[in-house]
């Protein structure tokens, strides 16, 4: 029989669209990955394990599962389904036409016609599986609408869970009951007439989870199948292992049915969009560590944090001053001053500039919010792109703080410059977040008291920093705009174009101005020593001079050389000479 082309050409993905509830996460279903249903299984077996009460894994095995499907049952889910007679009339021809043969030492024998069953190999089989597979889901889920089995309930919201299907790996979750374990098998077994699937229970397993063995094994026998322990294996990934051991897998990241498990289990807000971790309550390992993605490497976190962005929809969703929806940044950090006065007064020149901006938003009452992945042409969160971003930010980044040791400092002040980059110096947010002092200690700024003293808010966007910059590159004849780090600081620093002796002076104001903050700040809290930013200045111009004449061979220049005639010592060469190109 001739198909239509359209048919062969758009069948899979056609398939893709079948309108059922899925509930189970699958690969072959848009949106859901594998690891959703290792995730959703790892967090129940947690909220058992801190239960009282327990509970079973049941984990099942369907025998010869693509051989035995009836096509009649095949056919009732797709008109279920919604699909027409012309369509399943093109998916009876799919399977039916189907012929074999056997070889026999070698030689085929004569083809003959299959009567059921879905030829593997091919790209429209494991669609159709899993519409069957969904027959399974519905039975389960109609049974526990009646109470017939249980499931286990995640958290207080009520979120019950009571089987996960990904193609033929099916896992059920119940209670200590021999009733509802009976209930189960006579579910299988109606599933079994309905649509030829058979479950294999020599290969299937019971597993129990704080509950005792005897009891395990008496469930067992109801079901015909062996016992387990954990940790188990689910899609080739382990199920109650502990996570920070080397030989267990990796983290697990998706949205979906996995929102709804977590959200429901943790009572976590549904306007959060990215993971965080409760502040009562136990905790799955897991979670913990898809939590702390990007902690141990800001780079990583930078990545993830800035690549999404909500769509606003009907805003139900959006928390208007902390998420990422207007541009590409949260407005409470482009507007500062606005967002500290919210709840006071309004900065009118801010608040004229953000509510021209707010004009081209529109709400749309009947779309949900979304979620957008920035660095994906599609707008979809890949690791992949995750991975190409990190390497090329890691690539720059290693190549600033590459560019520090240029050996043109003390080796104390590089090391102490290398470190402010990575925001590893003792400030007082770093001291509070170690434990180091007590939280009633105030954390603000010391030159400004007016924000928490960050490293980059120390040594960059504290107004008294500014100051000190702003005069240094003044010195130079250059106009600055603050940029948003001390990375994107030095990037721009070291990648200048200047050559010979003017380059080595350049450079060495980078390090100069760092440390000279740095020791202001310290003798204003140690020794209460109050310093003007212009004489910090002053003594950032003594710095490089006494450095640059330490190393280089300019002894004809005094430090007042340098400090009042800056553009001619840029023109002299290392040795003396005079660059009569200039500088560029």
């Amino acid at each position: 029989m001739v198909f239509p082309i359209v048919m062969i050409h758009h069948r899979a993905n056609v398939s893709k669209t079948v309108p059922l509830a899925l509930v189970s996460p699958s690969l072959l279903v848009g949106g859901k990955q594998i690891l959703d249903g290792v995730l959703i299984a790892n967090e129940a077996i947690h909220s058992w394990k801190h239960s009282v009460q327990g509970g079973l894994i049941l984990k099942l095995d369907f025998e010869k599962a693509y051989d035995c499907v009836n096509w009649g049952f095949l056919l009732y889910m797709l008109k279920k389904a919604g699909f027409g007679d012309k369509w399943c009339g093109w998916i009876r021809e799919c399977c039916s036409t189907v012929s074999m043969s056997v070889l026999i030492n070698g030689s085929a024998t004569q083809e003959f016609q299959t009567q059921k069953g879905l030829r593997q190999g091919d790209p429209l089989s494991p669609f159709l599986f899993n519409v069957v597979a969904e027959g399974l889901n519905i039975l389960l889920e109609r049974a526990r609408e009646k109470n017939i089995i249980k499931g286990v309930k995640l958290g207080s919201n009520g979120v019950t869970i009571s089987h996960l299907q990904f193609a033929d790996d099916t896992i059920l979750f119940c209670n200590n009951d021999l009733e509802e374990m009976g209930n189960i098998k006579r579910i299988l077994r109606c599933f079994q007439l309905m649509s030829g699937l058979k479950i294999k229970y020599s290969k299937s397993f019971v597993c129990g989870v704080k509950i005792q063995r005897e009891d395990v094994q008496a469930l067992a026998q109801v079901m015909g199948c062996r016992v387990e322990s954990l940790p188990i294996k689910y899609l080739g990934l382990p199920l109650g292992a502990n996570p920070k051991r080397i030989k267990t897998c990796g983290s697990c990241k998706n949205a979906g049915e996995v929102t709804k498990v977590v959200r429901g289990k943790y009572n976590l807000d549904r306007r959060s969009w990215l993971p965080y971790t409760p502040l009562s309550g136990s905790v799955s390992n897991i979670w913990k560590d898809i939590c702390s993605v990007g902690e141990n490497d800001s780079v990583l976190g930078f990545s993830i944090r800035e690549g999404f962005k909500v769509q606003v929809n009907s805003g139900c969703d959006t928390l208007f001053w902390e998420h990422i929806w207007l541009g590409n940044t949260a407005i409470k950090d482009e507007f500062p001053r606005l967002y500290g006065r919210s709840t006071q007064q309004n900065e009118h020149h801010q608040f004229e500039e953000l509510k021209q901006r707010l004009n081209g938003v529109t709400l749309d009452p009947s779309k949900s919010d979304l979620m957008q992945w920035n660095w994906t042409a599609n707008k979809i969160f890949s690791v992949k792109s995750v991975y190409q971003k990190w390497e090329m930010q890691s690539q720059s980044r290693h190549t600033t703080l590459g560019s520090v040791w240029r050996n043109l400092s003390p080796p104390k002040v590089e090391i102490f410059s290398w470190m402010a980059i990575q925001n590893r110096i003792a400030t007082l947010s770093i001291l509070l977040d170690r434990n180091l002092i007590p939280e009633v200690h105030l954390a603000a700024c010391p030159l400004c008291a007016l924000h928490v003293e960050t490293p980059q808010h120390l040594l960059l966007h504290c107004r008294f920093s500014w100051v000190v910059w702003s005069e240094i590159l003044n010195w130079w004849h250059i106009q600055w705009v603050c940029p948003a780090s001390l990375e994107e600081l030095a990037s721009w620093w070291f990648g200048n174009r200047f050559r010979n002796l003017e380059k080595n002076i350049w450079e060495v104001c980078f390090f100069a101005t760092l440390w000279s903050i740095w020791l202001t700040r310290n003798g204003y809290i140690f020794n209460g020593i109050t310093t003007e930013a212009l004489e910090v200045a002053d003594l950032i111009k003594t710095k490089v001079a006494m450095w640059m004449k330490a190393k280089f061979d300019i002894k004809l220049y005094t430090v007042e050389d340098f400090k009042g005639y800056l553009d001619g010592i840029r023109k002299v060469k290392m040795y003396g000479e005079v660059d009569k190109e200039g500088s560029q």
